[in-house]
């Protein structure tokens, strides 16, 4: 029986590094359906996610292509991605997991987990 329930807010900490690691293993975990648009001079170096991770920091957008239809691309703003990380945790059963004190930790993040987070992120639900 339950006795009741309550509405908690939350505020979620997500860090520089943390949207790094995000980006690192999405970019594994969209391979599937998607991939990072290479086009941008400032996205090609040794560390693409790192270089991702600045472009969104600094206020920019990557842009992410349908690997079956490649007229099909998505802007992906630290914006979205922050949002993506909301409806991640409010909708998949294990996102609270992720969470420790507040902070959302993508140290603990495998593909699939960061491949949810972009998908809501760009799609607000799961598609693939």
């Amino acid at each position: 029986m339950i006795a009741g329930s309550i509405d908690v807010t939350v505020t979620i900490l997500v860090t520089d590094y943390g949207v790094e690691d995000i980006l690192r293993m999405g970019f594994d975990g969209i391979s599937e359906w998607g991939h990072l648009d290479m086009s941008r001079e400032d996205l090609i170096g040794e560390d693409v996610a790192a270089n991702a991770a600045k472009v969104l920091l600094n206020k920019g957008a990557i842009t992410i292509v349908d690997n079956e239809d490649m007229s099909d691309s998505w802007p992906l703003t630290l914006e979205k991605l922050i949002s993506g990380v909301k409806w991640f945790i409010e909708e998949e059963d294990n996102g609270a997991a992720y969470l420790n004190d507040g902070k959302l930790m993508t140290d603990c993040l495998d593909d699939f987990a960061a491949d949810q987070i972009i998908q809501y992120a760009l799609f607000e639900e799961i598609l693939y």
